[in-house]
Protein backbone atom coordinates (compact mmCIF):
# COMPACT_ATOMS: atom_id res chain seq x y z
CA UNK A 1 0.00 0.00 0.00
CA UNK A 2 1.51 3.70 -1.35
CA UNK A 3 1.95 6.08 1.88
CA UNK A 4 -0.79 8.16 0.28
CA UNK A 5 -2.98 5.31 0.71
CA UNK A 6 -2.07 4.79 3.98
CA UNK A 7 -2.57 8.17 4.65
CA UNK A 8 -6.23 8.70 3.17
CA UNK A 9 -7.04 5.79 5.62
CA UNK A 10 -5.61 6.98 8.69
CA UNK A 11 -7.49 10.52 8.55
CA UNK A 12 -9.90 11.10 11.39
CA UNK A 13 -13.58 10.61 10.05
CA UNK A 14 -14.17 14.28 12.01
CA UNK A 15 -11.29 16.13 9.99
CA UNK A 16 -13.33 14.57 6.65
CA UNK A 17 -16.69 15.52 8.21
CA UNK A 18 -15.35 19.16 8.40
CA UNK A 19 -13.73 19.23 4.92
CA UNK A 20 -16.59 18.23 2.68
CA UNK A 21 -18.88 20.38 5.03
CA UNK A 22 -16.51 23.24 4.36
CA UNK A 23 -16.65 22.12 0.36
CA UNK A 24 -20.47 21.75 0.25
CA UNK A 25 -20.70 25.28 1.73
CA UNK A 26 -18.87 26.54 -1.11
CA UNK A 27 -21.36 24.75 -3.66
CA UNK A 28 -24.54 27.74 -4.54
CA UNK A 29 -27.49 25.55 -5.14
CA UNK A 30 -28.92 22.65 -3.55
CA UNK A 31 -28.90 20.41 -6.55
CA UNK A 32 -25.21 20.68 -7.41
CA UNK A 33 -24.20 20.17 -3.32
CA UNK A 34 -26.73 16.43 -3.47
CA UNK A 35 -24.96 15.75 -6.72
CA UNK A 36 -21.38 16.35 -5.35
CA UNK A 37 -22.68 14.59 -2.42
CA UNK A 38 -23.54 11.26 -4.43
CA UNK A 39 -20.32 11.65 -6.46
CA UNK A 40 -18.02 11.54 -3.54
CA UNK A 41 -19.88 8.65 -1.84
CA UNK A 42 -19.88 6.96 -5.15
CA UNK A 43 -15.79 7.48 -4.88
CA UNK A 44 -15.19 6.77 -1.92
CA UNK A 45 -17.36 3.03 -2.17
CA UNK A 46 -15.73 2.35 -5.57
CA UNK A 47 -12.07 3.22 -3.66
CA UNK A 48 -12.96 1.19 -0.73
CA UNK A 49 -14.41 -2.10 -2.53
CA UNK A 50 -11.48 -1.88 -4.90
CA UNK A 51 -8.89 -2.49 -1.32
CA UNK A 52 -11.37 -4.97 0.02
CA UNK A 53 -10.53 -7.34 -3.60
CA UNK A 54 -9.08 -10.88 -2.51
CA UNK A 55 -6.38 -9.98 -4.88
CA UNK A 56 -5.40 -6.56 -3.39
CA UNK A 57 -5.71 -8.51 -0.30
CA UNK A 58 -3.56 -11.53 -1.76
CA UNK A 59 -1.31 -8.75 -2.77
CA UNK A 60 -0.53 -7.28 0.30
CA UNK A 61 -0.71 -10.84 1.84
CA UNK A 62 2.45 -11.38 -0.17
CA UNK A 63 3.94 -8.21 1.11
CA UNK A 64 3.60 -9.54 4.64
CA UNK A 65 5.03 -12.66 4.22
CA UNK A 66 8.36 -11.32 2.71
CA UNK A 67 8.71 -9.10 4.93
CA UNK A 68 8.23 -11.93 7.85
CA UNK A 69 10.54 -13.33 5.67
CA UNK A 70 12.98 -10.84 5.82
CA UNK A 71 12.68 -10.61 9.66
CA UNK A 72 13.39 -13.93 10.10
CA UNK A 73 16.54 -13.56 8.49
CA UNK A 74 17.58 -10.64 10.10
CA UNK A 75 16.50 -12.67 13.39
CA UNK A 76 18.71 -15.49 12.54
CA UNK A 77 21.69 -13.44 12.34
CA UNK A 78 21.35 -11.69 15.03
CA UNK A 79 20.13 -14.83 17.23
CA UNK A 80 22.43 -17.47 16.54
CA UNK A 81 21.36 -19.04 19.91
CA UNK A 82 17.37 -19.27 19.16
CA UNK A 83 17.86 -21.68 15.72
CA UNK A 84 15.36 -23.85 17.50
CA UNK A 85 12.77 -21.61 18.33
CA UNK A 86 13.49 -19.91 14.46
CA UNK A 87 12.88 -23.33 12.61
CA UNK A 88 9.65 -23.59 14.36
CA UNK A 89 8.61 -19.91 13.41
CA UNK A 90 10.01 -20.62 10.09
CA UNK A 91 8.00 -24.08 9.42
CA UNK A 92 4.97 -21.54 10.33
CA UNK A 93 6.10 -19.18 7.80
CA UNK A 94 6.19 -22.26 4.80
CA UNK A 95 2.82 -23.14 5.99
CA UNK A 96 1.60 -19.10 5.71
CA UNK A 97 3.68 -19.29 2.17
CA UNK A 98 1.91 -22.37 1.14
CA UNK A 99 -1.51 -21.14 2.42
CA UNK A 100 -1.31 -18.35 -0.05
CA UNK A 101 -0.68 -20.27 -2.65
CA UNK A 102 -3.50 -22.22 -2.39
CA UNK A 103 -5.60 -18.84 -2.39
CA UNK A 104 -4.16 -17.82 -4.93
CA UNK A 105 -5.38 -20.98 -6.88
CA UNK A 106 -9.04 -20.76 -5.59
CA UNK A 107 -8.82 -17.01 -7.00
CA UNK A 108 -7.71 -18.84 -10.21
CA UNK A 109 -10.19 -21.14 -10.12
CA UNK A 110 -13.38 -19.06 -9.23
CA UNK A 111 -12.97 -17.16 -12.74
CA UNK A 112 -14.67 -20.02 -14.69
CA UNK A 113 -17.76 -20.74 -12.77
CA UNK A 114 -21.11 -19.88 -12.08
CA UNK A 115 -22.32 -16.53 -9.40
CA UNK A 116 -23.68 -19.28 -6.91
CA UNK A 117 -19.95 -20.93 -6.87
CA UNK A 118 -18.03 -18.39 -7.17
CA UNK A 119 -19.60 -16.51 -4.11
CA UNK A 120 -19.24 -19.53 -1.91
CA UNK A 121 -15.50 -19.71 -3.14
CA UNK A 122 -15.12 -16.52 -2.25
CA UNK A 123 -16.55 -16.40 1.42
CA UNK A 124 -13.94 -19.40 1.36
CA UNK A 125 -11.29 -17.28 0.04
CA UNK A 126 -12.12 -14.47 2.42
CA UNK A 127 -12.27 -16.90 5.56
CA UNK A 128 -8.81 -18.37 4.25
CA UNK A 129 -7.19 -14.68 3.80
CA UNK A 130 -7.78 -13.74 7.77
CA UNK A 131 -6.67 -16.97 9.10
CA UNK A 132 -3.46 -16.99 7.09
CA UNK A 133 -3.28 -12.91 7.70
CA UNK A 134 -3.49 -14.05 11.72
CA UNK A 135 -0.71 -16.50 11.15
CA UNK A 136 1.50 -14.09 9.49
CA UNK A 137 1.02 -11.57 12.14
CA UNK A 138 1.34 -14.30 14.61
CA UNK A 139 4.80 -15.37 13.01
CA UNK A 140 6.11 -11.63 13.00
CA UNK A 141 4.88 -11.41 16.82
CA UNK A 142 6.60 -14.21 17.78
CA UNK A 143 9.59 -13.36 15.54
CA UNK A 144 10.13 -10.07 17.28
CA UNK A 145 9.31 -11.38 20.36
CA UNK A 146 12.53 -14.35 19.99
CA UNK A 147 14.51 -10.90 19.13
CA UNK A 148 13.62 -8.79 22.47
CA UNK A 149 14.48 -12.01 24.87
CA UNK A 150 17.43 -12.51 23.18
CA UNK A 151 18.17 -8.54 23.96
CA UNK A 152 16.93 -8.80 27.53
CA UNK A 153 19.34 -11.64 28.00
CA UNK A 154 22.38 -10.50 26.63
CA UNK A 155 21.49 -6.91 28.42
CA UNK A 156 21.32 -9.18 31.53
CA UNK A 157 24.44 -10.85 30.51
CA UNK A 158 26.09 -7.49 30.39
CA UNK A 159 24.99 -6.05 33.39
CA UNK A 160 25.93 -9.16 35.43
CA UNK A 161 29.52 -8.75 34.06
CA UNK A 162 29.59 -5.40 35.16
CA UNK A 163 28.64 -5.97 37.96
CA UNK A 164 31.42 -9.12 38.52
CA UNK A 165 33.91 -6.40 37.58
CA UNK A 166 32.90 -4.03 39.81
CA UNK A 167 32.60 -6.32 42.88
CA UNK A 168 36.44 -7.61 41.80
CA UNK A 169 37.43 -4.26 41.42
CA UNK A 170 36.12 -3.35 44.49
CA UNK A 171 37.74 -6.54 46.37
CA UNK A 172 41.14 -5.59 45.01
CA UNK A 173 40.64 -1.77 45.45
CA UNK A 174 40.30 -2.26 49.67
CA UNK A 175 43.02 -4.96 49.60
CA UNK A 176 45.07 -2.39 47.57
CA UNK A 177 43.61 0.31 50.72
CA UNK A 178 44.28 -1.60 53.26
CA UNK A 179 47.63 -2.49 52.75
CA UNK A 180 48.71 0.89 51.69
CA UNK A 181 47.29 2.35 54.59
CA UNK A 182 48.52 -0.44 56.73
CA UNK A 183 52.11 0.89 55.12
CA UNK A 184 51.43 3.95 55.81
CA UNK A 185 50.47 3.55 59.37
CA UNK A 186 53.96 1.62 60.22
CA UNK A 187 55.95 3.98 58.54
CA UNK A 188 54.44 7.22 60.41
CA UNK A 189 55.12 5.01 63.71
CA UNK A 190 58.56 5.29 62.48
Amino acid sequence: MSDAQSTYFSLPSSWILCFTTAALSLIPTNVFRYGSIVVVLASFGIHAARHIRPSVRLEELNDKVKAATDLLSHARSQCPRNIFEFDEIHCDLLQATLSTSIIRSDLLEACDVSWKIYFQKMKAVWRELNQCERQVRKIRTLTLLTIESEIQRRLAQDIQESRDISAVLSLTGNAWYLRHTHDFERSSEV
